[in-house]
């Protein structure tokens, strides 16, 4: 007899999606503005040039520890 594979794998996509839906989805609420001024848009010295750092404010936008960089230059990925 034939082990029923189907079975297992609908189980684990129902799990994966039901975590999926518990948590809430991120949610910005302010931002971007430059890191160094924290100057809003139309606002002098507001702006942003490419390659800045900036921030935005909001609520489930990354892991629950704050991540910092560790050394320059900056990588494109941080804490995955």
């Amino acid at each position: 007899m034939k082990p029923i594979a189907g079975i297992s794998t609908i189980f684990l996509l129902a799990l994966s999606v039901g975590a999926a839906i518990a948590q809430p989805p991120p949610m910005v609420t302010g931002g971007p503005v430059n890191a160094a001024s924290y100057g809003r848009a139309g606002l002098p010295s507001a702006g942003i040039a490419q390659g800045s750092i900036f921030i935005v404010f909001g609520n489930n936008l990354g892991p629950q520890s704050i991540q910092t960089a560790g050394s320059f230059p900056l990588q494109a990925n941080l804490a995955g």
